[in-house]
């Protein structure tokens, strides 16, 4: 049996084009990290770490591999995000983003851990095609294995009004665990566009690879998932042409569908 070299590949996040900030004032300027214990560690303990894994292909759709030392070795795509175990109706499931379909058909397996990277399941590619119940533009719905803790039900989610304060799960940084940290929405839903509105988080360096897919939180409740994040076109001043664009501190996030039909 021919020897897997795993090659790595973080989070995918899609970009969108830049536009300008709202212009209001926040009624609360949040803090860089959430400091209320109980409710870090609740939502926390319903999120999940989802890891895609398929073979890298060549243009023609075939598997690549690379030859050393007499021995094929065949290369993977590890595609890494997050996702938010919560009960629809009677079922237990796991929400998360949607941009996993360029690798749905053609998986290998997919593993899930919990927010403290210990492995939760290892789910077979058939297995988690027929466990996937609802998908949309911004959202992905999966059953979620019996070894995922399930703490809340999903309920229909209220509209997150223009300066609400949010939480958003997302990787530390510099030490790459799961953390909770707070932001603020700064358009509402239908104003961008009818399933989604914006947030901002209070730097560019809040979010990383491998969060897309994380929970957001409103009061307590989940609203839906971190879709993407937001670029802006930075114009090159000596040849005036716009250059390579960057991220901002604005992420779109793609709104919770109506997950009690989901559990009938």
């Amino acid at each position: 049996m021919p020897l897997i070299l795993a090659a790595l590949l973080l989070g995918v996040v899609p970009f969108f084009g830049y536009q300008q900030k709202a212009d209001f004032e926040a009624d609360e300027t949040p803090s860089e990290t959430i400091f209320v214990e109980e409710q870090a560690r609740h939502t926390l303990e319903s999120t999940v770490e989802i890891v895609l894994v398929a073979p890298r292909v060549d243009a023609l759709g075939q598997p690549m591999s690379v030859s050393r030392e007499g021995a094929d070795y065949f290369q993977l795509i590890y595609d890494s995000g997050l996702g938010t175990a919560v009960r629809a109706g009677d079922r237990n499931v796991i929400v998360t983003h949607n941009h996993w379909c360029e690798l749905t058909p053609r998986l290998l397996y997919v593993v899930l851990r919990d927010a403290y990277g210990t492995p939760l399941a290892f789910i077979e590619p058939n297995v988690f095609r027929s466990s996937i119940l609802y998908r949309d533009r911004g959202t992905m719905v999966f059953l979620a294995p019996e070894s995922v803790l399930v703490k809340d039900s999903a309920v229909a989610p209220p509209v997150v009004p223009v300066g609400a304060l949010l939480q958003v799960v997302c990787h530390d940084p510099q030490t790459g665990r799961l953390q909770l940290k707070n932001a603020w929405a700064v358009s509402s839903q239908g104003q961008d566009e009818p399933t989604s509105f914006r947030l901002s988080m209070e730097s560019t360096a809040a979010i990383a690879p491998g969060d897309s897919g994380a929970g957001i939180w409103y009061n307590g409740q989940l609203v839906g998932n971190l879709w993407s994040v937001v670029e802006e076109q930075v114009q090159d001043r000596n040849e005036g042409r716009f250059c390579t664009p960057r991220p901002t501190a604005q992420c779109v996030v793609a709104v919770l569908p109506q997950l009690e039909e989901l559990g009938r």
